[in-house]
């Protein structure tokens, strides 16, 4: 009985794997045709990867519909490095170290941070 029922859905969904099907309504399938001599090109190709896209229809569509496209969120790789360092020090600190080594540590990322290294 469950091997049959598990092989109606399997036809009822129609063998389909992969990514599920979007409404008609929100599949974008109307293409807008724009040309370009090589500066406009590269110019838009520049503006995309300085606002953090990486395709230019999503960057032009966000501009025309929008007003202005959306500004990708970059997190800096020293910015990553300093939170591991702090989660780290907060494990010490979780893990009940002495207080003089937790305040090495801190003094340790500290100097890091102020010598640029």
């Amino acid at each position: 009985m469950l091997l049959t029922l598990l092989r109606r859905l399997r036809v009822e969904n129609n063998n389909k794997k992969g990514r599920p099907s979007i409404s008609e309504s929100a599949r974008r399938n109307k293409p807008l045709i724009i040309r370009l001599n090589d500066k406009e090109r590269e110019t838009i190709k520049a503006k995309c990867e300085e606002a953090g896209y990486q395709a230019a229809g999503a960057f032009v569509r966000d501009l025309l519909i929008k007003g202005k496209p959306g500004q990708k969120q970059r997190i800096p790789l020293s910015h990553l490095q300093l939170s591991l360092e702090l989660q780290r020090i907060a494990r010490l600190i979780q893990k009940g170290n002495d207080s003089e080594h937790v305040v090495r540590e801190l003094f340790a990322l500290n100097n890091k941070l102020l010598t640029g290294e």
